[in-house]
């Protein structure tokens, strides 16, 4: 999450022409494509953003998007419109970033020219390798919505290369909602941050760490870790309807361009608030919770 390095310099892009109208072959003002995921999960929700322009969209479940340049006038006090080489970044918080080199001139694409085809598509389809994996569990996979009891959840987060020590940050450690989790809710509107009772990290032929002897991050090296959480339901704290469970985490990795995160609507004082609009791939466990009796 920053997602996940909130306070990270954006390197912006050349204010240089590095072509010329003479050389140019085509221009257009819009670009399109689609990006994948190294472990097949859905694409959707992907952040595609365009630095200098502060352009942002999100992958749809084919995992396709587009984006089109503001009309020249309204892009510089340039009068022919901005110029340079410019990033299409991908970011998804917990995959590496990808970025594409995109050329503009007289504030519209140039083809034939950075990462873009003579035909006017990206000469790649991104696929967003993983950092690490992330998947959820949960004991009662239904319940009633005036049910008053224990749910037990468990997170499995398991590096991919075995080299990389990746440092995992857990929000809720440190803030007054001591959030642990989010159940969010699939087709609604709807996203709840729960608390939990218990706490614990375990890490795979090591001994368990209680939630008072955790500071707000840890780092996974070779082996998964496991975080194992008791939430207490009850009646009424949340509307029917099925809900993926995914952690309140954050994965401290690349730099991520602050304004990125600022289109995301994300800064760390509104973290808990702006969690949801970062995008985690997750084989997250699934809650149906049905009408009371």
């Amino acid at each position: 999450m920053a997602a996940c390095c909130l306070a990270l310099a954006l390197a912006p892009g050349c204010t240089k022409s590095p072509t010329d109208t003479a050389k140019a072959r085509s221009i257009q003002n819009q670009v399109a494509g689609s990006v994948t995921l190294e472990d097949f999960l859905n694409p959707a929700e992907t952040f595609v953003w365009l630095e200098g322009f502060d352009l942002g969209t999100r992958a749809d479940e084919d995992g396709g998007f587009s984006l089109q340049l503001p009309d020249r006038g309204e892009q510089s006090a340039l009068p022919g419109g901005v110029e340079g080489l410019f990033k299409l970044y991908f970011f998804n918080a917990n995959y590496f970033i990808k970025t594409l080199d995109l050329v503009i001139l007289n504030g519209e694409f140039v083809v034939g020219r950075g990462d873009l085809l003579t035909n006017g598509d990206l000469n790649t389809q991104p696929t967003l390798a993983n950092i690490v994996t992330i998947r959820t569990e949960i004991d009662s996979s239904e319940i009633r919505a005036n049910y008053n009891g224990i749910l037990t959840v468990s997170v499995r987060i398991s590096p991919v290369n075995r080299a990389d020590t990746v440092n995992i940050v857990f929000p809720g450690l440190i803030e007054s909602s001591q959030a642990r989790i989010f159940i969010d809710g699939i087709g609604l509107e709807k996203s709840y941050a729960l608390t939990s009772n218990s706490f614990t990290v375990g890490e795979f032929g090591k001994e368990v760490i209680p939630e008072e002897e955790l500071t707000s991050n840890v780092q996974v090296r070779d082996r998964p870790i496991v975080l194992n959480m008791e939430i207490t339901w009850r009646n009424g704290l949340a509307d029917p309807g099925e809900y993926e469970i995914l952690p309140y985490l954050l994965i401290d990795h690349q730099e991520i361009p602050p304004a990125l995160l600022a289109n995301l609507g994300v800064n760390s004082a509104n973290l808990l608030e702006a969690f949801r609009n970062i995008p985690f791939g997750v084989h997250a466990a699934k809650l149906n919770i049905l009408p009371a009796e």
